[in-house]
């Protein structure tokens, strides 16, 4: 019963929060770690939220250097498990499998 209680709380913390204009969800999860009580003192404590400027989208140019940066790192990713592996590219793991030693 004490957990139907608390999850129901729980739910009950979230919509309110969201009502407030902060992340329902987030103070749901908060309230079920912690306790839909003390989220609520949380919730009084931490005021009316601060509004967000709006934000203008990346450019083209932006945009394409996050691309390289991420081309960059799978590259990267790729050249290091390369020279990882062994020559021929089989482990010895997989060549005692083969060859029946296991």
């Amino acid at each position: 019963m004490i957990e139907l209680a608390w999850i129901v709380g729980s739910i009950v913390m979230g919509w309110i929060a969201n009502q407030r204009g902060r992340n329902g969800f987030g103070w749901f999860l908060l309230s079920l770690a912690v306790s839909p009580l003390l989220s609520a003192v949380f919730l009084i404590a931490a005021g009316e939220p601060r509004p967000v400027p709006p934000t203008k989208p990346l450019s083209g140019k932006a945009l394409g250097i996050v691309a390289a940066f991420i081309i960059a790192a799978i590259a990267v990713a790729g050249g290091v498990s390369a020279l990882m592996a062994p020559e021929d590219g089989v482990t010895t793991v997989a060549k005692d499998r083969l060859s029946g030693k296991e």
